[in-house]
């Protein structure tokens, strides 16, 4: 299995939120740019896991087991990269799209 260009990770923490979870994925998979793996990790919540596991197919689903939500350390030690926290999902995932088409254009 190849390994994908790009993963989008989407937070999540709460059911309330549903339909923007699933806008955001359905975001993520209308880009036009391939390899594009969707993540959704889910704070402390085994209901909301379990459904997006089961209503999300093609999603990799990760649940966060250590200290509620993330901090800049957090993200700092655990990803090359990271987005601005003060950007609402649509520019976080165009950020995201961005640096796809520039690897994809690397080849």
């Amino acid at each position: 299995m190849t390994e994908p260009a790009v993963s989008v990770v989407i937070c999540t923490y709460t059911e309330r939120r549903w339909s923007d979870l699933v806008a955001a994925v359905g975001s993520v998979r209308a880009q036009r740019v391939g390899g594009v793996e969707v993540v959704v990790a889910v704070d402390h919540n085994p209901g909301l896991l379990a459904r997006v596991a089961h209503d999300l197919d093609g999603v990799v689903t990760v649940a966060n087991g250590g200290a509620r939500g993330l901090s800049e350390t957090d993200l700092e030690r655990a990803y090359k990269s990271r987005v601005d926290p003060r950007l609402n999902y649509e520019q976080a995932l165009e950020c995201a799209m961005r640096v796809a088409r520039h690897l994809r254009g690397a080849r």
